[in-house]
């Protein structure tokens, strides 16, 4: 992009050009600091304990894709951390197209699945019903794994019972607090 085409009106622009700049940064974040990030990822994955967690795009684009997440101590800088370890096009949503994803992640960067102490996910049966779901499919790898689920999703699971279970309407109760507060 030449600067000068789109603010000709500044002086300093005429002599300026990012175009080189920005290819140039955006090379060196993907083949130079993507890498060297992932291999320092993998190697903490492949030493010690982590956790991860996998999430599906619902994207009305045709290519669906799986993200995975890992989060682990690093004994170094004393301190928890999470790192983007893979995205895989994954157009099949059932726990075995999921869990083969996975598995073939953890395979092609060596990580082993001993190490795996926990499974983050959404809350839905494919991924942690308690028959045919990634996480059983995880727990016959490693049966000592935790299955946390998503807090998030609990969270609203636990709103919606709440307020199915309230006596009175929820509008009117949230009406009643903002007068409550407002009268204070």
């Amino acid at each position: 992009m030449q600067l000068q085409a789109n603010v000709p009106r500044f002086e300093y622009t005429k002599k300026s050009s990012c175009s080189r700049t920005k290819t140039t940064m955006s090379m060196i974040v993907k083949n130079a600091i993507a890498p060297a990030l992932e291999e320092e990822l993998v190697k903490q994955c492949n030493t010690g304990p982590f956790s991860f967690g996998c999430d599906e795009s619902n994207d009305t684009n045709q290519q669906k894709t799986l993200a995975i997440v890992v989060k682990y101590f690093d004994e170094v800088r004393e301190r928890a951390n999470t790192g983007f370890l893979d995205m895989s096009i994954c157009n099949i949503g059932t726990a075995q197209s999921i869990f083969d994803h996975l598995d073939a992640t953890f395979e092609a960067k060596g990580i082993p699945w001993k190490n795996v102490v926990a499974f983050i996910s959404d809350n839905c049966n494919t991924m942690v019903g308690k028959r045919n779901s990634v996480v059983t499919k995880i727990k016959e790898r490693n049966s000592a794994v935790f299955d946390i689920g998503c807090v998030c999703h609990l969270a609203n699971l636990c709103t919606v019972a709440g307020v199915k279970a309230l006596p009175v309407p929820v509008e009117d109760l949230l009406v009643d607090v903002f007068y409550h507060l407002q009268h204070r």
